[in-house]
């Protein structure tokens, strides 16, 4: 039925005066706290404006009125309101999150309640992103700037969060449009979901940290970029109790003078490589690397150093692969199921392989470019490889018995052969790999 013409003009009058209602309360209410000092009474009106079904035509009062409500409660410490007047700003108000990074002090939190946000973030102050839930609470970009940008002195924290974006063009930018880029900063991620917006070439990266920054990565996921993980330019950090799956080209990545230690993840499904240091310092230990097509871990073309230890690297195309002039220690480590080595080596690196356990990989040990042999093979356990090396023969030490692996099936890699447990060969602790690899099948259904 169609409403008269003089109910039509009633009803908009009434709407129109409902929204200029609201404005003039809010002006009371800012004179009340401003000019009066009667910042109570003031706060009282601001929450009464800020519960009101938002429209276009009040929405500006409502968000005025939140401001407000907000500088008071920064003021006076009080996280509960301000974690509240965020929520609402974002889903009444149609506020950014930039505009609540702005509106927060040094220090300060950004509380994200569940919901999809997008726009960029530039973070110039001390501040934390903290979202309801990472599953639930997402920020999202599509451009050519990054979706979070720390520059220089910027000390962040970023907490539960799914972050997910990708580039609009082609045209390259300064930063990069990666989904978080930190540059000469530091930067706390925690249990926070990377997931790659676009394909590989949309989403070329999910965290690049840049010349003096400190980056550490605790809990997160990361699913698809071609380099999620991309340390440059002499960046520091951490990589740890995060699952990295089915990156484009590599996992993780140690770039030249950059300095990372990688703990406790799991590396798996990439097109290349699961983690590659090059021209860096790179520590590797109690990690599940596994199903990478290249390399499990790929240390070149420019020299790299550190130290690999207690590592499961399992059925990757080669396990570990050295090039130039490399030194780094290669340690109590399982290569297993490889189909092209367990490691392969070139003549000039300086590694140094001992008490590993070499099992069921198409050759054990392959050494290019053998001319001058720096490297050093010491104790370790071969058994059932296709060929255990290539133009040399293994060192009077090595053990070539079956260690005797509890379960392998189910990432149960103790070992029962006496003889390789008391020359202690193979992983230090075999519980960390059980309950990676338990992740990684529940993760790979």
């Amino acid at each position: 039925m169609r409403l008269p013409s003089i109910l039509i003009a009633l009803l908009t009058s009434t709407c129109l005066c409902a929204s200029a209602d609201l404005q003039q309360q809010y002006e009371k209410a800012y004179f009340l706290e401003t000019a009066k000092g009667q910042a109570r009474q003031a706060a009282a009106i601001y929450k009464t404006i800020s519960e009101a079904e938002p429209t276009p035509e009040n929405k500006e009062a409502i968000k005025l009125s939140l401001m407000r409500l907000l500088a008071m409660a920064v003021e006076h410490k009080n996280e509960g309101v301000i974690q509240e007047c965020h929520a609402k700003l974002l889903q009444k108000t149609g506020a950014t999150i930039q505009e609540l990074v702005e509106s927060t002090e040094a220090g300060g939190t950004v509380y994200i309640p569940e919901g999809r946000y997008e726009g960029a973030i530039v973070i110039g102050k001390p501040l934390t992103l903290k979202g309801a839930d990472r599953k639930t609470a997402i920020l999202e970009l599509t451009s050519d700037q990054p979706l979070i940008y720390a520059p220089s002195k910027t000390k962040v924290t970023i907490q539960s969060l799914t972050l997910t974006s990708q580039l609009e063009t082609s045209e390259r930018r300064d930063p990069p449009g990666c989904t978080l880029v930190a540059r000469d900063a530091t930067a706390t991620v925690i249990d926070c979901d990377f997931t790659a917006l676009g394909n590989f070439k949309r989403s070329p990266c999910a965290v690049l940290p840049i010349g003096f920054s400190t980056v550490r990565l605790e809990g997160c996921r990361f699913e698809g970029y071609e380099y999620p993980i991309q340390y440059a330019d002499g960046a520091q950090g951490t990589v740890k109790n995060c699952v990295i799956r089915n990156p484009g080209h590599c996992g993780i990545t140690v770039g030249n003078d950059c300095e990372v230690e990688v703990t406790g993840n799991i590396v798996t499904g990439s097109r290349f490589h699961g983690v590659r240091c090059t021209g860096g310092t790179l520590v590797v230990k109690d990690n599940l690397i596994v199903r990478n097509r290249n390399r499990g871990i790929y240390l070149g073309n420019r020299s790299a150093q550190g130290e690999i230890s207690n590592n499961a690297i399992v059925g990757n195309g080669t396990g570990i692969s050295s090039f130039a002039s490399t030194e780094v220690e290669i340690r109590n480590n399982i290569l297993v199921d490889n189909t092209h080595s367990g490691i392969d080596t070139r003549g000039t690196c300086r590694i140094t392989v001992e008490n590993n356990i070499f099992s069921g990989n198409k050759s054990g040990f392959v050494v290019y470019d053998g001319g001058d042999k720096l490297f050093r093979l010491k104790k370790n356990t071969f058994w059932n490889n296709g060929t255990a090396t290539t133009d040399f023969e293994l060192p009077n030490t090595t053990l070539e018995v079956d260690p005797k692996f509890k379960a392998p099936a189910e990432g149960s890699f103790f070992v029962g052969q006496a003889k390789v447990k008391s020359a202690k060969q193979g992983l230090t602790d075999p519980d960390l790999i059980v309950a990676l690899w338990r992740s990684f099948s529940d993760t790979s259904r």
